[in-house]
């Protein structure tokens, strides 16, 4: 005869294993954190697939919004923040590829812990067609974190 588990051996099993699930998101989410510092790869909440909850508890700033608008002969950047977090800077960095990144400005955090502020930034030499821009976030620990990457097409008049 097989013996049949009780349903309290099969929840405290159920339960152990969600603990230790959840343990071990955040553990490979702190390994991916770090290996983004030391490394020039990107990370992104996408990537991680886990929960925003979960992420907004790690990462230093939410951005509400960034975007940019060609003008003239320039690509404007703009970007808004939410509880900041001992961020340090940020730098603008852009790509005429989306894999090569170069540096192009940086702006200090204007914010204290959690508070929200708008930046913006301009590339004076973007290219035609799709220009690539992310933000580098540096935390006042040197810990960094990326943004996702947005597009901006961009025709010279």
């Amino acid at each position: 005869m097989i013996p049949l588990k009780t349903p309290s051996a099969f929840s405290h099993r159920s339960i152990f294993r969600q603990r230790l699930h959840g343990k071990m998101l955040v553990l490979l989410l702190l390994l991916a954190c770090k290996l983004n510092a030391v490394s020039r790869f990107p990370a992104s909440p996408h990537n991680l697939l886990l929960e925003h909850q979960q992420l907004s508890l790690l990462f230093p700033v939410k951005l509400l919004n960034f975007y940019g608008r060609p003008k003239k002969d320039i690509i404007a950047i703009t970007w808004a923040t939410a509880n900041e977090k001992n961020v340090n800077h940020f730098e603008l960095e852009g790509s005429a590829n989306g894999n090569l990144f170069n540096f192009i400005n940086k702006q200090t955090g204007k914010g204290v812990n959690g508070s929200s502020d708008i930046y913006g930034a301009e590339d004076f030499r973007p290219v035609p067609g799709i220009n690539f821009y992310r933000l580098k976030i540096v935390c006042n620990n040197g810990d960094v974190f990326y943004s996702d990457t947005i597009k901006v097409k961009y025709q010279r008049l």
